[in-house]
């Protein structure tokens, strides 16, 4: 029993920290927090069809999955398929709320879905009970005994600086672009904030451009940090390459981050500008 309320905080309190992080970057205009929450939750529930069509896919692909150190397994099976659920819960959700008006918005309800996702999947690894009561889902396999006293601790400590970090890097990069496309019509006709994907042909929707380009990132990010581990295991270079991918992948998030914060002062000053618009009286002649 002491075991499982150890992991189950250990498992916990990492998302708790970078959650709030999230929420601190957010701080000038903070979101309804039962929009955040609700969000959150929906990330933890998509684990279940995630894991039903994660299953699946293994099952259809066979032998397969194991070819070129799981390739398939770590960026088709694992990461695309996790991706695309949480870019779901954004769009289903919080895409639609009044209160997603700004870029920056993007960066923390992604991070939000994400961060559930990755709570559920970190209790599932590190404890018992968790892991046993998902397994009664229908189509779920049985839970197998989780590692015990020390060996426990350590995987719960090792997921808290890595697998968690992973999911709130992917998905908030993925969230600067669901940002992106949330404002594209807007913020593509100041030539001043004009990005590449924003010099597409008309006919091309700027939103579902960001959308792709997103869930690419989030894919790339999550896909190479797992296949760093199935592919080397234990082997000595994967405390280099996973470390790598999570630093590589905070850099690019800490730009976009910063990028999104001058992306919403350029909205509000167009939306001041409306304002001022609407309402100057008309020129008498």
């Amino acid at each position: 029993m002491g075991l499982d309320l150890a992991t189950l905080a250990l498992a916990v309190l990492p998302v708790l920290v970078l959650g709030g992080l999230f929420l601190l970057a957010d701080r000038a205009r903070p979101e309804p927090s039962h929009t955040v929450g609700i969000t959150m939750a929906l990330g933890i529930a998509s684990c279940v069809p995630v894991a039903l069509a994660e299953l699946s896919l293994r099952a259809a692909l066979g032998p397969r999955v194991h070819l070129a150190g799981r390739f398939l397994d770590a960026f088709l099976v694992a990461a695309f398929i996790e991706e695309v659920a949480k870019l779901g819960v954004v769009l289903a959700y919080p895409w639609r709320k009044p209160a997603f008006d700004e870029v920056m918005d993007g960066v923390l309800y992604t991070a939000a879905a994400g961060l559930g996702f990755g709570l559920l999947e970190n209790l599932l690894y590190l404890n018992y009970t968790v892991a046993r009561a998902f397994s009664v889902i229908p189509g779920m396999p049985e839970a197998t005994p989780l590692p015990d006293g020390r060996t426990a601790i350590v995987l719960a400590l090792v997921r808290a600086f890595s697998a968690v970090p992973m999911h709130a890097l992917a998905s908030g990069l993925m969230g600067y672009c669901i940002g992106r496309a949330r404002f594209a019509d807007v913020l593509h006709t100041s030539e001043a904030f004009r990005d590449a994907l924003d010099r597409l042909p008309a006919w091309l929707p700027r939103s579902v451009a960001w959308c792709a380009l997103g869930l690419f990132f989030a894919v790339a990010v999550h896909g190479s940090y797992d296949w760093v581990l199935f592919a080397l295991g234990a082997d000595r270079e994967v405390l280099l390459a996973a470390p790598g991918i999570l630093l590589l992948a905070a850099v690019a998030l800490h730009r976009s981050m910063r990028r999104a914060l001058e992306l919403d002062e350029a909205l509000r000053g167009a939306r001041r500008s409306s304002v001022l618009i609407l309402q100057r009286p008309p020129e008498v002649s």
